[in-house]
């Protein structure tokens, strides 16, 4: 459970064990994780011809992933 603002919330979350004995905890993002998530998106954009956009094409800024995340979510992010 995480506390996010006041208010108590769930957060699903799965481990996964990998073939290299490394666990691998899959979890939805929060507000935390929109720095990681936009310097990853600039990392692929320009590595894979399977996305609809390409390197470049799109503003990624940690802020941009906040109120993408904001929209996706339903939650006002700080």
């Amino acid at each position: 459970m995480n506390d996010i603002g006041n208010k108590k919330e769930w957060i699903a979350m799965k481990k996964v064990t990998l073939k290299n004995g490394r666990e691998l905890l899959i979890r939805k993002a929060t507000v935390n994780d929109v720095e990681e998530m936009a310097k990853f998106k600039m990392c692929i954009s320009g590595e894979s011809d399977f996305l609809s956009f390409g390197k470049g094409e799109l503003e990624i800024t940690p802020e941009t992933e906040r109120k993408s995340l904001t929209l996706k979510t339903g939650r006002i992010t700080p």
